[in-house]
C-alpha cells in the first residue's frame, strides 16, 4: 500500500502549527513546576512533581519539560529555514535534520510512556497530548514530498509561515486563557462516586488539609535537616574529588579536626556552606502549604478594630503553658497597633487540663457582661488556674457575680464550649496555642519583633 506524499509547503505549516501547541503544553507543564494548581495534570501536578524531580530525568541541567520547549522551539525554525532560497546542499541537511528531529520525537514519545508507566503509574493528559503531538509531527515529517523544491509557488510561501506563526501565537494564548478559566476539576482523579455523582481527590484532600498539614509539616521537619546533612556530605566528596583525595584527608588539609568535637562541627559546617555558595544547589524539598482559615468560628470573641487590615484569630487554653507565655505578647502587639491588628479569640480547652474547660465558660459569661478583655488577662497573669482564680478573677472585674454563677452553670454556657471545641477539631487542631494571620495558619514564638515583621510583610503585600 502507498501513502500519497503531502505538499512540501503544507507539511511545513503543519508541523510549525502543531509545534505551537507542544510549546503551550510546555508552558502549562512549567507552570505546574513552579506551581501544581496551575497545570491540568490528572493528579494535581503530584506525578509531574515525580517526575521533574528526578535525577534520571535532568539532562545538562535542564528538565524534560525545557528541552521539549526548545525541541519545538527548533522545529519551527528548521520549518522556516527551509522556505529560504538556498543552495541544494543546505536544503539537503535541513530535509535531514528535520528527518533527525521527527525520528528523536518518536523516542521522546517512547520514553514519556514509559515514564508514566514506571514512574507515576497512571496517564497524565498533558504528557500523552505531547506524545501524541510528536507521533503526527514524525507522520507528517517523514511523509511529506520531500524531493520538491519550494521555487516559485502560486503564492508566497513566507507569507504563509507568517500566517501560520501568528495563528500558533493566537492559539496559544487562547488556550492559555481557556485553561486558566477552566474548572480543573474536570481532570482530576475521583475518589468515590455517589449515584454516579463524583466526589474528586481535591475535595478530599481539601477536607482533610487540616488534619495532614500537622502531619505534613511534622515530615518536613524531619526530613529538612537529613536533606541539609546529605547536601553537605555531597559537597565534601565534590571537593574532595578535586583534589583527589578521601573525604577525611580532604577535611584534614583544611586542618579540620576528626575529633566530633563542638570546634570541628563549626569549621566543618562553615566550610560546607563556603562550599554550597560556589555550587549550584538546588533544594525541591518544601514546607506543606498551611490550611486556610475560610470561617471564623461564630463563638470567636473580638478584641480591637473590627476593620483592621491585620486579623489575628487565636485558639487557646487558659491552663496551657505556652499560651501563658504568647497571649501577652499577642496583647501587647495588639495594643502597639490597635488601628492595624485585631485579635479574635477563640476558646479551645483541652482534655489534658481539667480546669480549662470551667475557664472557658467563664470566660464566656465575662464577655456577657461586656469584661472579657480584662478577665482574660487576668486569668493568663495567674500564676497556676485554680478554681478559686475565676471567682478572684470575676471579682476583679466587678462583674455581677450572681448573673456570672447563674452563667457558669447554664446548659446554655455547657453547649457553647462544646461548639467551640468542635469548630476548633474541624480544623485539624490537636494543641493550643494555634494563630491563624488573616486566615493563614503560621507558628510564631513569643516574641513581639517577630509579630512586627509578619505586620510589615502583611502591609507591604497590601500596598
Amino acid at each position: 500500500m502507498t501513502f500519497r506524499k503531502i505538499p512540501r509547503e503544507l507539511s511545513l505549516q503543519a508541523i510549525t502549527a502543531l509545534s505551537w501547541l507542544g510549546l503551550f503544553i510546555c508552558q502549562r507543564v512549567q507552570a505546574g513546576f513552579i506551581d501544581p494548581k496551575q497545570t491540568v495534570c490528572i493528579d494535581g501536578g503530584s506525578g509531574c512533581a515525580k517526575l521533574l524531580h528526578n535525577p534520571k530525568f535532568i539532562l545538562l541541567g535542564l528538565h524534560p519539560h525545557e528541552w521539549g520547549a526548545l525541541f519545538f522551539a527548533a522545529l519551527i525554525l528548521l520549518c522556516l529555514l527551509q522556505f529560504l532560497r538556498v543552495s541544494e546542499l543546505i536544503a539537503r541537511i535541513l530535509s535531514l535534520a528535520l528527518d533527525g528531529a521527527a525520528f528523536l520525537g518518536i523516542i521522546a514519545a517512547m520514553a514519556s510512556g514509559y515514564a508514566q508507566y514506571k514512574l507515576i503509574h497512571q496517564i497524565c493528559p498533558l504528557c500523552f497530548s505531547l506524545d501524541c503531538l510528536l507521533i503526527l509531527i514524525a507522520v507528517v515529517t517523514l511523509f511529506r514530498d520531500s524531493r520538491k523544491s519550494v521555487g516559485p509557488l502560486s503564492h508566497s510561501p513566507q507569507q504563509s509561515m507568517m500566517l501560520c506563526n501568528l495563528f500558533g501565537f493566537a492559539m496559544m494564548a487562547l488556550l492559555v486563557l481557556t485553561v486558566r478559566t477552566a474548572d480543573r476539576k474536570t481532570y482530576l482523579p475521583q475518589i468515590a462516586t455517589v449515584n454516579g455523582e463524583p466526589i474528586y481527590q481535591e475535595e478530599l484532600d481539601e477536607e482533610a488539609a487540616p488534619e495532614t498539614y500537622t502531619q505534613n509539616l511534622s515530615i518536613y521537619e524531619a526530613e529538612k535537616p537529613i536533606l541539609q546533612r546529605l547536601i553537605g556530605e555531597r559537597l565534601l566528596e565534590n571537593a574532595a574529588k578535586k583534589e583527589k583525595k578521601s573525604v577525611s584527608e580532604y577535611l584534614a588539609s583544611k586542618k579540620i579536626p576528626h575529633d566530633g568535637s563542638a570546634a570541628s562541627l563549626e569549621m566543618k559546617h562553615n566550610l560546607i556552606e563556603q562550599l554550597r555558595s560556589s555550587a549550584k544547589v538546588k533544594s525541591f524539598l518544601t514546607s506543606p502549604t498551611p490550611p486556610l482559615l475560610a470561617k471564623i468560628p461564630e463563638d470567636g470573641i473580638l478584641v480591637g478594630n473590627p476593620s483592621a487590615p491585620i486579623q489575628i484569630v487565636c485558639f487557646s487554653d487558659f491552663e496551657c503553658p505556652y499560651c501563658r507565655k504568647l497571649i501577652p505578647v499577642l496583647e501587647a502587639f495588639q495594643k502597639k497597633y490597635p488601628d492595624d491588628v485585631s485579635i479574635i479569640y477563640c476558646q479551645f480547652p483541652l482534655a489534658i487540663h481539667p480546669l480549662a474547660l470551667p475557664a472557658a465558660k467563664a470566660a464566656f459569661c465575662a464577655e456577657r457582661q461586656g469584661r472579657y478583655e480584662e478577665f482574660h488577662r487576668i486569668l493568663y497573669s495567674e500564676g497556676n488556674l485554680t478554681s478559686e482564680s475565676l471567682q478572684n478573677a470575676a471579682i476583679k472585674c466587678h462583674l455581677d457575680m450572681t448573673a456570672f454563677n447563674a452563667c457558669m452553670n447554664s446548659p446554655e454556657m455547657e453547649s457553647k464550649v462544646d461548639r467551640a471545641i468542635q469548630d476548633a477539631k474541624k480544623l485539624g487542631l490537636h494543641g493550643t496555642p494555634h494563630l491563624y494571620f488573616n486566615g493563614k495558619l503560621l507558628t510564631i514564638s513569643a516574641d513581639i519583633k517577630e509579630f512586627e515583621k509578619f505586620r510589615e510583610r502583611i502591609l507591604r503585600d497590601r500596598e
